[in-house]
């Protein structure tokens, strides 16, 4: 059995993860009012409890050899009382982080007692995951989620909930859940009616435009280019309720690529100003990729290969090509 103050600053360590950062481990000890025994990290090294881990830069990070060390540790943490409070301390330090991994706040927040911050967080997570198609972890992010909201009473579970059904649905729909083909459209239409139905309802206009932009993608998915053209429409107005530009933005642009597929051109031109238009920060977001590639695309089918150049130019020097998935 260790002595106190090392099986305490263990039991911190342990709570920040498989890996630890040193200067992060320092940190939380500092918050805890915890001082490491000189030497400590060195014994357990030599105890073969924990590895040291390449890392780059001047970091020193370290591991614990099985993850089975680690459940003991924060085990003995739990039965002693101390685990909530090492959790609190962990969020409240992450927190202040710019660049803290979100899920990671979440299951600090969750453990903590703190379910709402917990469910900010797992949102948060969700769509840092979803913005690059990650529906794996995004389905993770669900599971906290999930979690977080078990542990709020119905009554302040407001709209987030319908968020979380959103993302499950969407991350069903990319594939993440084990079902895949007709089985998984079905599943997430059936979810994303009831998000729509309830948004409505409940008038939560932000909801409501995340569930139609879901359900656009899988008439998308269907080939269903009428219905899919309805619910971003539909989508539209409730991100005029909500006041979000670039999301009425990212619409427009999708709603363009549907004209040009009917080689509707007068229809796409006119999305495309409205998307132009409608978002005067536009052409500071990488979303102004996606309007000049589809403004491009607009040029060729008219046959101004002039006006499609430049535009391309525009995509490669404004946003190195990168496409967005905002809508």
């Amino acid at each position: 059995s260790q002595p106190l103050p090392a099986r305490e600053s263990l039991e911190a360590a342990a709570v920040l993860g498989e890996r630890v950062d040193e200067a992060e481990w320092t940190a939380l000890c500092s918050a805890l009012r915890l001082s490491p025994p000189p030497g400590v990290v060195e014994g357990l090294v030599r105890e073969r409890l924990v590895s040291p881990v390449d890392a780059p830069g001047d970091s020193i990070v370290w591991s614990f050899a099985h993850g089975m060390i680690r459940e003991a540790v924060l085990r003995g943490a739990r039965e002693e009382g101390r685990l909530t409070r090492l959790h609190h301390e962990a969020a409240t330090l992450l927190a202040a982080r710019p660049d803290v991994e979100p899920l990671r706040l979440a299951a600090h927040h969750l453990v903590s007692g703190d379910a709402s911050s917990a469910l900010d967080a797992a949102l948060a997570g969700i769509a840092v995951h979803a913005e690059h198609a990650r529906w794996a972890d995004a389905l993770g992010g669900v599971a906290v989620a999930s979690a977080a909201l078990a542990a709020l009473p119905g009554a302040v579970q407001d709209e987030r909930r319908l968020f979380v059904e959103v993302w499950r649905a969407r991350a069903i729909l990319g594939g993440a859940s084990g079902v895949d083909g007709a089985e998984a459209t079905a599943l997430a239409a059936r979810a994303l009616d009831r998000a729509i139905d309830e948004s409505r309802d409940r008038g939560w206009p932000e909801t409501l435009a995340a569930a139609l932009i879901a359900r656009a993608d899988v008439h998308r998915l269907a080939a269903e280019g009428a219905a899919e053209a309805q619910r971003l429409s539909e989508a539209r107005v409730a991100a005029w309720g909500v006041g979000d530009a670039r999301l009425r933005a990212a619409i427009d642009i999708r709603l363009a690529r549907i004209a040009l597929r009917k080689r509707d051109h007068e229809g796409a031109a006119g999305r495309l100003a409205e998307a132009r238009g409608g978002s005067p920060t536009l052409d500071d977001d990488p979303l102004a990729a996606d309007l000049s590639l589809v403004e491009a695309e607009l040029a060729l089918q008219t046959a101004d290969s002039a006006a499609a150049a430049t535009l391309a130019r525009g995509v490669r020097a404004g946003a190195g090509g990168s496409r967005s998935s905002a809508a």
